[in-house]
């Protein structure tokens, strides 16, 4: 899979790791993204908050390691929201999750 190379680099340069390792890192993370947008969209399709919680801190602690902020911000706020219970448009952030994994791709 080709990915933007701006986020290569950063985490090339971020956890001083080489070209292979980083690409191999997102690629883990890309398929781990498969499993958690499905479970994702049932808990949130089922207002099941606490699953909510549990699927955006799991996104979270993966995206903070691979230092892919933008996504590590929005998994924070979806986890928060989740353990608020509050249903605040809470789709729309996995809306926004899928566009900053398609900027990744691209």
């Amino acid at each position: 899979m080709l990915y933007n190379y701006k986020e290569i680099d950063n985490i090339i340069e971020n956890l001083d790791l080489d070209y292979d390792t980083a690409k191999m890192l997102l690629d883990d993370f890309m398929e781990q993204w498969k499993e958690f947008k499905v479970n994702l969209n049932k808990a949130l399709s089922e207002l099941n908050y606490e699953e909510i919680q549990s699927i955006a801190h799991s996104i979270k602690g993966v995206a903070g390691s691979l230092q892919l902020n933008n996504i590590y911000l929005i998994c924070k706020d979806l986890e928060q929201l989740a353990r608020d219970k509050n249903n605040v448009e809470t789709s729309t952030y996995t809306e926004y999750i899928n566009n900053l994994i398609l900027l990744i791709e691209s």
